[in-house]
């Protein structure tokens, strides 16, 4: 049986599916998105039921992990999608955790900064992000440093969706930064494993 929580986080989950299918052309999609997203829904569904929430996080991966190869060796306009998608999410994801930051100093003053953990990491991330796709930074330990980053970026909001999920009072503020650093951590891991993938592809042909 399917909690109201774990219904809440289904449909999430099938959103941000749902944008990722925005990623394959269009005609693809007009075949085969509204199968695609079928079946994912019942898979996570099927998740859910035998296993429990927690479940869903390497379900997740491994998704993003099929979507990822299917996607990586697209053509240039992919790349450039991808690093529009992330350049906007990592700006908003910077703005909305600086006010907040700066909401709950204010509120509750500077005495105890340990619940910003969280938003500290979405800042450095987004920050980051934004100042290495700006100047076009491609090195191999970057790349690595943000494929962590943005692994521990997805965790986060995982646990964040989950703890206000399954918790006793509803933060609409936490669901919604979750949701964000589900997707933007997702997306940065795709755009960064591109371009390391594409490092590789150099130094291998070379």
């Amino acid at each position: 049986m399917v909690s109201s929580s774990q219904r809440r986080l289904l449909r999430l989950l099938c959103r941000i599916y749902g944008l990722m299918m925005l990623a394959y052309p269009s005609k693809f999609r007009r075949e085969y998105s509204r199968e695609m997203a079928l079946v994912f829904s019942n898979r996570a569904r099927d998740v859910v039921q035998n296993k429990g929430s927690w479940a869903l996080l390497p379900f997740s991966l491994h998704i993003i992990w099929d979507w990822l190869t299917t996607t990586l060796h697209e053509t240039e306009i992919m790349r450039k999608a991808l690093t529009v998608g992330v350049t906007g999410i990592s700006s908003i994801s910077l703005a909305a955790s600086g006010f907040l930051a700066l909401s709950y100093v204010a509120f509750k003053g500077p005495n105890d900064l340990r619940p910003l953990t969280g938003l500290i990491l979405f800042v450095a991330l987004s920050a980051l992000t934004l100042v290495v796709l700006a100047a076009n930074i491609s090195l191999m330990w970057t790349d690595l440093l943000f494929l962590a980053g943005a692994a521990g970026l997805v965790w986060l909001g995982w646990s964040m969706v989950e703890r206000t999920l399954s918790g006793p009072h509803f933060e609409g503020y936490a669901l919604v930064m979750g949701g964000v650093g589900i997707f933007q951590g997702a997306l940065t891991l795709v755009l960064f494993l591109w371009r390391l993938s594409k490092g590789w592809s150099t130094a291998v042909v070379g």
